[in-house]
């Protein structure tokens, strides 16, 4: 699956105040995130990929990253209760907002948002109307 990629990432400030293991950690989530950008972990996998040569210290790395909406919203990640990882913004990034049910390229960001049990989540992160209905009407969060 190819991505997008935001190229003034580097000089966001959010981004140029992480640690280089965290950088390196959120662009491995991000490159490997599902349609909906939910990651399920695997850290023995993510530190072999990423290079690490010795285990990094996660705890400090999930801080630095469930920060990144505190003092800008641009992106954020979520630790779900399930376990699963989700990058908030990572939908309207790859393939904007709001989703419609009726559009070939929102389908499988849809069908992930369902598996992922998202959908209601999404809705209340990126308000109603974020995704348009099979009749053209706005979905709203249970």
């Amino acid at each position: 699956m190819k991505k997008m990629t935001d190229c003034d990432r580097w000089r966001e400030p959010w981004f140029s105040r992480l640690t280089p293991e965290a950088k390196l950690t959120f662009l491995f989530i991000e490159s490997q995130a599902d349609p909906s950008g939910a990651w399920r972990p695997d850290l023995h996998r993510a530190r072999f990929e990423i290079g690490f040569e010795t285990s990094p210290n996660w705890d400090s790395i999930f801080k630095e990253l469930t920060r990144l909406g505190d003092a800008d919203m641009k992106r954020q990640l979520e630790i779900l209760p399930s376990g699963i990882w989700w990058l908030v913004n990572h939908v309207k990034e790859q393939v904007g907002i709001p989703l419609r049910f009726t559009a070939p390229r929102h389908v499988g960001v849809l069908r992930a948002l369902k598996r992922n049990q998202l959908v209601d989540r999404f809705l209340k992160r990126h308000g109603p109307g974020s995704i348009i209905g099979p009749r053209g009407k706005p979905l709203t969060p249970n």
